[in-house]
């Protein structure tokens, strides 16, 4: 009798383990836009990358909120719908992918179990830190948060274009929509120009929607201005209009409407539309980045040992028929700086 209870015991420790063998590693990806989206896509691919490393067997599922062609109420009933995905897959890492979803993190799994990474978050994070307490005076975590916060590195996309222009004595637009990215990125490239002399060289202008973009468009004199960042991130077609356009839809009316140099945060992106490109952040690498942060996590390093880190890298990427449109030379120097160029 003892024998087979022994027998029977051996059997279930021997069933448990190989149970917990074969658990899958849950990993959650909550990305802020759409499938397709310029920016979410580079770094969903990059983190997709560094988790390749992990040994261990994995499940990954990624959620789009659509943040960028979704109105107010719509996008509220996105949201909850995200937080019941995450609750039910009970994640062991959430990933983040820009503003929206870190927030959404923020806000309904801070202080959970499972740990919180994030990429590509523009608003500064002091903001995040004054609402949430997450971070320490050095940037290291004292809940179960740390990621990669992005740049835009504005300063080397305005001296790229001076050093291709010929000269710097000319004034550079910000074109910015009233949504929430619109202003974030507006306000991080005023924070990244501040006590430079680029900072006095810089025109704001917000456009509210699609009909007012090519209004200001249609009047805007190129003579002082020579190159402009195009942070119409979301706009409505009209003042009651029910959908938003993404820059992705947007991107064609710039071009068709403007003939000077675009410059974008996500130049390969920007440049795949058909805009200029220029320097802008390595939306690949900074993912990978978050990813990298992610697989130490769950290779059992301690999240409060993970400080917060900047995207470090930043890639050049040129359109050349864009550069023709906006009457740039195409100079040898210029294109053998360049990472990336598309005809």
């Amino acid at each position: 009798m003892f024998k087979k209870l022994f027998g029977i015991f051996v059997c279930f420790l021997f069933i448990l383990n190989s149970s917990c063998s074969l658990a899958k590693i849950r990993i959650f990806i909550l990305l802020s836009y759409h499938q397709g989206d310029i920016c979410s896509d580079l770094q969903y691919n990059g983190l997709l990358r560094s988790l390749e490393e992990l040994e261990e067997e994995h499940e990954i599922k990624a959620f789009y909120l659509d943040s960028r062609h979704l109105k107010d109420d719509a996008l509220s009933q996105r949201i909850q719908k995200a937080i019941r995905a995450i609750r039910h897959f009970t994640p062991d890492i959430l990933i983040t992918v820009d503003d929206l979803a870190f927030t959404v993190a923020l806000k309904h799994f801070l202080g959970r179990e499972f740990p919180i990474v994030f990429s590509g978050v523009n608003q500064r994070l002091n903001y995040y830190n004054s609402k949430y307490h997450f971070l320490d005076d050095h940037g290291y975590p004292t809940k179960n948060v740390t990621g990669v916060h992005e740049r835009i590195f504005a300063k080397q996309a305005i001296k790229f274009m001076d050093d291709w222009i010929g000269n710097s004595n000319y004034q550079i637009l910000v074109l910015y929509s009233p949504d929430v990215m619109g202003n974030v990125l507006k306000d991080e490239l005023l924070d990244e120009l501040k006590a430079t002399p680029f900072l006095k060289r810089i025109i704001l202008k917000r456009v509210s929607d699609v009909r007012e973009l090519k209004e200001e468009l249609t009047r805007l004199s190129t003579k002082k201005i020579k190159a402009y960042f195009p942070f119409t991130m979301s706009l409505p077609e009209s003042p009651n209009g029910k959908r938003k356009l993404s820059l992705t839809e947007l991107a064609p009316i710039l071009i068709r409407y403007i003939k000077i140099p675009d410059l974008f945060p996500n130049s390969i992106g920007a440049a795949k539309l058909g805009l200029l490109g220029g320097v802008g952040t390595d939306f690949f690498r900074m993912g990978y980045q978050a990813g990298i942060i992610a697989l130490k996590i769950l290779q059992g390093w301690k999240i409060r040992d993970l400080p917060v880190e900047e995207a470090m890298y930043y890639t050049i990427a040129i359109n050349l028929k864009r550069a023709k449109e906006c009457h740039l030379p195409i100079r040898d120097d210029i294109l053998s700086l360049s990472d990336y160029v598309f005809q």
